[in-house]
Protein backbone atom coordinates (compact mmCIF):
# COMPACT_ATOMS: atom_id res chain seq x y z
CA UNK A 1 0.00 0.00 0.00
CA UNK A 2 1.43 3.34 -1.03
CA UNK A 3 1.27 6.09 1.53
CA UNK A 4 -0.13 9.48 0.70
CA UNK A 5 -2.33 8.22 -2.13
CA UNK A 6 -6.01 8.95 -2.21
CA UNK A 7 -8.85 8.74 -4.68
CA UNK A 8 -10.64 11.76 -3.19
CA UNK A 9 -10.69 15.10 -4.97
CA UNK A 10 -8.12 17.51 -3.48
CA UNK A 11 -9.46 19.89 -0.82
CA UNK A 12 -6.46 22.24 -0.70
CA UNK A 13 -7.43 24.40 -3.64
CA UNK A 14 -5.33 26.92 -5.45
CA UNK A 15 -5.51 30.43 -4.02
CA UNK A 16 -7.73 33.06 -5.64
CA UNK A 17 -6.62 34.00 -9.12
CA UNK A 18 -3.74 36.44 -8.96
CA UNK A 19 -5.49 38.91 -11.26
CA UNK A 20 -8.54 39.11 -8.97
CA UNK A 21 -8.73 41.55 -6.08
CA UNK A 22 -9.57 41.00 -2.43
CA UNK A 23 -13.09 41.88 -1.35
CA UNK A 24 -13.51 45.01 0.74
CA UNK A 25 -16.35 47.39 1.23
CA UNK A 26 -15.56 49.96 -1.43
CA UNK A 27 -18.36 52.28 -0.43
CA UNK A 28 -21.46 52.51 -2.54
CA UNK A 29 -20.43 50.38 -5.53
CA UNK A 30 -22.84 47.86 -6.99
CA UNK A 31 -21.86 44.33 -6.10
CA UNK A 32 -23.05 40.75 -6.33
CA UNK A 33 -21.90 38.24 -3.76
CA UNK A 34 -21.49 34.59 -4.75
CA UNK A 35 -20.94 32.13 -1.92
CA UNK A 36 -20.08 28.44 -2.19
CA UNK A 37 -20.47 26.08 0.74
CA UNK A 38 -18.59 22.83 1.38
CA UNK A 39 -21.57 20.79 0.16
CA UNK A 40 -21.43 22.47 -3.25
CA UNK A 41 -24.42 24.76 -2.80
CA UNK A 42 -24.24 28.11 -4.61
CA UNK A 43 -25.68 31.34 -3.21
CA UNK A 44 -26.33 34.51 -5.22
CA UNK A 45 -26.65 37.49 -2.87
CA UNK A 46 -27.75 35.13 -0.08
CA UNK A 47 -30.27 33.10 -2.10
CA UNK A 48 -29.54 29.47 -3.03
CA UNK A 49 -29.33 29.04 -6.83
CA UNK A 50 -28.40 26.38 -9.38
CA UNK A 51 -25.39 26.64 -11.72
CA UNK A 52 -27.82 27.50 -14.53
CA UNK A 53 -29.45 30.29 -12.49
CA UNK A 54 -26.00 31.62 -11.55
CA UNK A 55 -25.11 31.75 -15.24
CA UNK A 56 -28.30 33.72 -15.98
CA UNK A 57 -27.65 36.17 -13.12
CA UNK A 58 -24.05 36.73 -14.24
CA UNK A 59 -25.06 37.24 -17.88
CA UNK A 60 -27.84 39.66 -16.93
CA UNK A 61 -25.77 41.70 -14.48
CA UNK A 62 -22.97 42.09 -17.03
CA UNK A 63 -25.36 44.26 -19.08
CA UNK A 64 -25.97 46.73 -16.22
CA UNK A 65 -24.36 50.16 -16.29
CA UNK A 66 -22.26 50.37 -14.26
CA UNK A 67 -21.42 46.68 -14.28
CA UNK A 68 -21.56 45.32 -10.72
CA UNK A 69 -18.49 43.89 -9.03
CA UNK A 70 -18.47 40.21 -8.07
CA UNK A 71 -17.31 38.96 -4.68
CA UNK A 72 -16.69 35.21 -4.37
CA UNK A 73 -16.51 33.55 -0.96
CA UNK A 74 -15.84 29.83 -0.64
CA UNK A 75 -16.18 27.64 2.39
CA UNK A 76 -13.28 25.33 3.27
CA UNK A 77 -13.89 21.76 2.20
CA UNK A 78 -15.52 22.50 -1.14
CA UNK A 79 -14.21 20.49 -4.07
CA UNK A 80 -11.40 22.31 -5.89
CA UNK A 81 -12.84 21.37 -9.27
CA UNK A 82 -16.14 23.03 -8.30
CA UNK A 83 -14.34 26.20 -7.13
CA UNK A 84 -12.41 26.42 -10.41
CA UNK A 85 -15.60 25.80 -12.41
CA UNK A 86 -17.34 28.70 -10.66
CA UNK A 87 -14.30 30.96 -11.17
CA UNK A 88 -14.40 30.08 -14.89
CA UNK A 89 -18.15 30.71 -15.01
CA UNK A 90 -17.67 34.15 -13.44
CA UNK A 91 -14.89 35.06 -15.87
CA UNK A 92 -17.11 34.07 -18.80
CA UNK A 93 -19.48 36.95 -17.98
CA UNK A 94 -17.68 39.49 -15.80
CA UNK A 95 -15.00 42.03 -16.70
CA UNK A 96 -12.25 40.27 -14.77
CA UNK A 97 -9.82 41.15 -13.33
CA UNK A 98 -11.29 44.64 -12.93
CA UNK A 99 -14.52 43.58 -11.21
CA UNK A 100 -13.68 40.16 -9.72
CA UNK A 101 -12.73 39.66 -6.09
CA UNK A 102 -12.33 36.58 -3.92
CA UNK A 103 -11.92 36.05 -0.20
CA UNK A 104 -13.92 36.71 2.91
CA UNK A 105 -15.09 40.32 2.88
CA UNK A 106 -15.22 40.75 6.66
CA UNK A 107 -11.58 39.67 6.98
CA UNK A 108 -10.39 42.17 4.34
CA UNK A 109 -12.57 44.94 5.78
CA UNK A 110 -10.56 44.78 9.01
CA UNK A 111 -7.16 45.13 7.35
CA UNK A 112 -5.83 48.72 7.49
CA UNK A 113 -5.88 50.63 4.25
CA UNK A 114 -3.59 51.66 2.71
CA UNK A 115 -1.19 48.80 3.52
CA UNK A 116 1.09 49.70 6.38
CA UNK A 117 -1.44 52.02 7.96
CA UNK A 118 -1.47 51.47 11.72
CA UNK A 119 -4.62 50.02 13.23
CA UNK A 120 -6.43 52.72 15.22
Amino acid sequence: MATGCTTEAPKACSPPRSTWGHPRSFGLIELNKIALDREGKIYWNGKKVSREALDKHLAESSTFKPEPWVFLETEMGMSCAAVEAIRDQIEKHVDCPRRCNEGIMTVWDNIPWPPGTPVS
